[in-house]
């Protein structure tokens, strides 16, 4: 072989390569933006997820604050029937402690008319005995 055949050989295979290691830069830079568009758009979709997370979680956020007001007012709510609760049972307290003494007075006057009843009955024997006596 000729040197003159092995140089152009030579430059026929660094042609190729130069034009396979262009082709390369060139798939290289398309690569390149295309890696660059789908993170921009990677990006964006992660900032609307965001978004969409932070509403979701505003929206929580005033829903808990809501529900917290609304349990803050049955709290306060519990409390005033529970105050209420607490006045009817001392009435109710009361009303027992008069009852009571309404139940010892109607013994005392139920004792008082037994003893009526028994004096009765022993004027009524007396009487009786009387009426007996003088009829004879």
């Amino acid at each position: 072989m000729s040197l003159e055949f092995r140089v152009e050989r030579l430059e026929s295979h660094f042609e190729s390569l130069d034009n396979a290691v262009h082709r390369l830069i060139e798939i290289t830079g398309e690569t390149q933006k295309i890696v660059l568009e789908n993170q921009r758009e990677t990006r964006l979709m992660f900032e609307r997820q965001d978004r969409k997370i932070e509403a979701y979680q505003s929206e929580n956020r005033k829903r808990f604050d809501q529900h917290d007001k609304r349990f803050d007012q049955h709290d306060k709510r519990f409390d005033q029937h529970d105050k209420r609760f607490d006045q009817l049972d001392k009435r109710l307290d009361q009303h027992d402690e008069r009852f009571d003494q309404l139940d010892k007075r109607l013994d005392q006057h139920d004792k008082r008319f037994d003893q009526h009843d028994e004096r009765f009955d022993k004027i009524e024997k007396t009487l009786a005995i009387i009426v007996n006596h003088v009829q004879k």
